[in-house]
């Protein structure tokens, strides 16, 4: 999946979608990082720390959740 290019859709998704699609997209990324190594790599390429941490700073309390 990380290498089909679907990261840079779920981060299109934490940048511009829905209050769901932000929080499905979060989710995912989680899932995608977790114990591999090279999807973590590919993730922090791909622009996503920072609309994570945005989301942090500014969603709401189950977006910020799902964004730790």
């Amino acid at each position: 999946i990380g290498e089909s290019g679907a990261i840079r859709f779920l981060v299109t998704m934490l940048k511009t979608g829905s209050d769901l699609g932000k929080q499905n997209a979060a989710s995912a990324l989680a899932n995608l990082a977790c114990k591999n190594t090279n999807n973590q790599n590919r993730i922090g390429n791909s622009g996503a720390i920072p609309s994570l941490v945005a989301l942090l700073n500014t969603g709401s309390y189950l977006l910020k959740q799902k964004a730790a």
